[in-house]
Order: C-alpha cells, then sequence, then structure tokens
C-alpha cells in the first residue's frame, strides 16, 4: 500500500464520494489515525469530479492552504499521461475551481488602487482580487517575496508575501526558478492586502521605517501568471 503524508480532512475522500455508481468495487483512499492518506496500490479514482457538486466553502475549510499546496505539488511530480489517473490531480482541480473568483467580482484591483484601499481599510485590509507586475523579487527566508516596484519600500509597493508551503508548490508547479522567470511578468493573486509599518535595520546605515501593502499568500492556487 502507498502511504502519502498528507493530512486530508474530507473523510474518505472527496474522490472516492464522486465516483461513478456502476465503478467495480475497489480498494478505496483511507485516513490513518495520524491523518496521513493512504492509497491503495493501484488505485483509480472513479469518474472526474464535478466541481459545481463539491461543497466549497467545506472542502476549503477541511483542506486548509499546505494540504492543497501538497496535493498540487504531487500532482506535479507525475507524468503527464499518469495525471488523469492522480487522485492529487483531481484534488488540484478542485482547489482550482473552488478558489477561482466569481464571474461577477469586477475586475482586480491594481496596485495604484490596492494600496490606498488597504491603508482607508484598517487592520481588516481588503480581499479582492489583484493583478499586478513583478517588478523585483526579495528572497527572505525559505520563500520569496515578489514586489509591484523595483524599490519596495518606496510605500507604493504591492507586495506578495509567498509562505512556504506556496513556495514549495509553485516551485512545483512552475519550475524550481519560478521567481526569476516570473520578474517582469504579470501574476493575479487573490488574497487580503493589509497595510503594514516596517522597520528596517540595514548595517552600516541609519535605522528608518516605511509602510508597505502586502497579500500574504497562503496557497498556491491563489496565484495565476497572467
Amino acid at each position: 500500500m502507498t502511504r502519502h503524508l498528507l493530512a486530508l480532512a474530507l473523510p474518505t475522500l472527496l474522490l472516492a464520494s464522486c465516483a461513478a455508481a456502476e465503478a467495480p468495487p475497489q480498494p478505496q483512499p483511507t485516513i490513518e489515525a495520524d491523518g496521513a492518506l493512504s492509497i491503495p496500490d493501484g488505485y483509480q479514482p472513479g469518474a472526474p469530479i464535478d466541481p459545481a457538486r463539491v461543497d466549497c466553502e467545506q472542502y476549503l475549510q477541511m483542506n486548509p492552504p499546505d494540504v492543497r499546496n501538497e496535493a498540487q505539488r504531487l500532482c506535479a511530480s507525475s507524468a503527464p499521461g499518469e495525471r488523469d489517473r492522480n487522485p492529487y490531480c483531481q484534488i488540484e482541480a478542485i482547489t482550482a475551481a473552488c478558489t477561482r473568483p466569481a464571474p461577477d467580482a469586477g475586475p482586480a484591483l491594481s496596485p495604484a488602487q490596492a494600496v490606498p484601499q488597504a491603508q482607508a481599510a484598517g487592520p481588516k485590509g481588503v480581499t479582492a482580487t489583484f493583478e499586478m507586475p513583478v517588478a523585483s523579487v526579495e528572497l527572505y527566508a525559505t520563500a520569496p517575496r515578489l514586489h509591484s516596484e523595483a524599490d519596495h519600500e518606496n510605500g507604493k509597493a504591492l507586495s506578495v508575501h509567498v509562505s512556504e508551503a506556496a513556495h514549495q508548490a509553485l516551485a512545483a508547479r512552475l519550475g524550481a526558478d519560478y521567481t526569476r522567470t516570473l520578474q517582469g511578468k504579470r501574476i493575479r493573486v487573490t488574497g487580503t492586502a493589509q497595510r503594514f509599518h516596517v522597520a528596517s535595520f540595514t548595517a552600516g546605515e541609519d535605522n528608518k521605517a516605511f509602510e508597505r501593502t502586502v497579500i500574504e499568500l497562503r496557497d498556491a492556487a491563489d496565484l495565476v501568471v497572467l
């Protein structure tokens, strides 16, 4: 039995519950006591999942970003010809459908629109879809930060702080050097933009402070390259 350490909280897995009733009986994925997902050798999902039949609110609540990112990574690691049979790729398809902005959500906000709106909104920030160029990339700890301005300390920049889990999933989806290939391109990000006061400490220089408008990207599915 192949055992994948993916803490997927959906009981018996949505893949199994949406399979065609006529499908021959087969061993089903199960959730271990420690929360790990266990998939039997040779398991093949039944009919493709129709995202319209999935309760997205429940799905996203029961499958947090780190779980969805891991499913995306496992899907990306499979050969193209195997993706139709890979249950993780079906999880990724549900994630994409459930996180897609609503058709009537209106146009994406530009950095010039997002920054003052986030400042006016206070701590709660502005939740929307944002579109921005990647003018600079800052490597911070184990994950990158994407900025709409070359000088990300000028107060006009909209910055995307990528979580470590989202970083791993994006690297699997876009390639290990995706931060380099993203520079100069436009991205669309769904999330909450919040305004923060940041203190900057640089050796040999006077300390300074600046304002930064940040979107915390916890789920790789919330970032699309245009």
